[in-house]
């Protein structure tokens, strides 16, 4: 990670000069938080990153701007322009990336999921746009949040469909380039979650609820088949593929791709709120974690045993969440 975030300096820079009391301010901010005097300072100094929604928060917390957010660059850093045209930026961006590393000899891509991402989701079109959904209805003004209803309507309006597309070339271009992946049991914990508050608020009703869940079970085929025919693709085709497991560290949404001539880093705060990084050296460091970390991990690929393991445990986990969501 780079060591400075020059926008995020700036945001602080303008809050202080807005406070009549810095210390305690600082005080508060990590009680708040839970953050040491010194975890407060690496997040003022651009040290530590913090997500897009708590920089909006502040800055409408003490009246500053966000301004030049988008145009942050260190070692090679972008970040979302705003909420609005956040979802927009990510997948541009994104699809740029791997149209370009499509296109190079010698790329490769790692991937780790914690949460599994939108484009990855985009072998089912449901469960895309519910992710689509969710960000919109969160961060829409509460005002407007209760007429925001999950649906076919949803699904088939020219904004969704539009990023929907996006989604899906930009799978494609992601199934063309061989790589490894790192995958979790729960890794559809936080999108079971999500459904469940979409339905208790009245954002969907119970037979969306049943849609969604059905292709999450349908999603867990498509997986058993990725890592058994070591391909990317689910149709049998893409590029080589090889899966592991992660068993025993907390994990996140990473993406990289890497080759001689391109490389970028997504680091997912949360759909679609993200850090992205194409400085070469930033980039080739966290990929060599992957090999430092891979004796910690199960291999999937290769081994009956282990896909058959973590097929019947993510399967158990997709139910019993599921179920106690119906029940709640």
């Amino acid at each position: 990670m780079p060591t400075e975030l020059s926008y995020q300096r700036r945001l602080f820079e303008q809050i202080v000069r807005t406070l009549p009391n810095k210390t305690t301010w600082i005080q508060r901010y990590g009680q708040a938080r839970g953050l040491s005097k010194s975890a407060v300072y690496d997040r003022m100094n651009g040290k530590t990153p913090i997500s897009l929604d708590e920089a909006v928060a502040l800055a409408e917390a003490h009246k500053v701007t966000l301004d030049g957010i988008g145009s942050a660059v260190r070692m090679g850093l972008n970040v979302p322009t705003s909420i609005k045209t956040a979802p927009e930026e990510y997948l541009t961006l994104l699809h740029r990336d791997l149209s370009a590393l499509a296109r190079v000899p010698r790329a490769r891509t790692w991937s780790q999921m914690d949460d599994a991402p939108i484009i990855w989701f985009k072998m089912s079109r449901p469960l895309a746009a519910f992710k689509i959904f969710y960000w919109n209805r969160v961060m829409a003004d509460p005002s407007q949040a209760e007429s925001l209803y999950f649906g076919q309507s949803w699904m088939e309006a020219s904004d969704t469909t539009a990023l929907l597309d996006s989604c899906k070339a930009s799978l494609r271009l992601y199934q063309s380039v061989p790589g490894v992946e790192v995958w979790s049991r729960r890794m559809f914990d936080k999108t079971i979650a999500q459904m469940e508050d979409i339905r208790d608020l009245g954002g969907m009703g119970q037979e969306a609820f049943d849609l969604l869940t059905e292709e999450l079970h349908l999603m867990v085929g498509k997986l058993r088949h990725l890592v058994r025919s070591g391909l990317k693709a689910s149709d049998g085709g893409g590029a080589s593929l090889q899966v592991l497991e992660n068993r025993t560290f907390s994990g996140g949404n990473t993406f990289c791709g890497l080759s001689d001539e391109v490389s970028y880093a997504y680091f997912d705060l949360g759909y679609p709120d993200f850090l992205r990084y194409d400085d070469y050296d930033v980039v080739a460091q966290r990929t060599d974690r992957f090999a430092i970390l891979q004796p910690h991990l199960t291999p999937l690929s290769g081994s009956e045993r282990n896909t058959f393991e973590f097929f019947v445990g993510l399967e158990r986990q997709v139910k019993r969440l599921t179920s106690t969501a119906f029940l709640a």
